[in-house]
């Protein structure tokens, strides 16, 4: 499903630190705001030592449903996986469909979609 299996990276860390001041998702773009926990994945890969800051959210979603994803790309990841799709309709060109586990948090003006996994979460349940 992703190319990160050829991308492994030198050296990794996954932490989840409270927030010293407000970041924002490097995935669904919200804001972690001071004093949330959030996931921070550093290391070391070809293009040089990075750090992706995830909201608990985008984590969740690539957690549970996802077997492997490439920071900065969740979204399409899981529009590559039919998880969710933007479906062609001339009277509601704003028509997702998102797979039974998840439910719309919003569309942006750009026609994106955030989304979150539905509570409580029975992924085999949902499928």
């Amino acid at each position: 499903m992703c190319d990160c299996e050829d991308n492994y990276p030198e050296f990794y860390t996954h932490e989840t630190p409270k927030a010293n001041k407000q970041h924002n998702c490097c995935e669904c773009k919200s804001i972690i705001s001071k004093g949330e926990k959030y996931h921070r994945h550093s290391g070391k890969w070809d293009s040089g030592v990075s750090s992706f800051k995830v909201c608990n959210n985008c984590q969740e979603i690539a957690d549970e449903l996802l077997d492997c994803w490439c920071f900065t790309e969740l979204y399409e990841e899981l529009s590559n996986s039919d998880l969710i799709s933007l479906v062609e309709d001339e009277d509601n060109p704003e028509h997702w469909e998102v797979d039974p586990c998840l439910e719309i948090v919003k569309i942006n003006d750009k026609n994106n979609i955030t989304v979150r996994l539905k509570k409580p979460v029975e992924v085999a349940a949902c499928r």
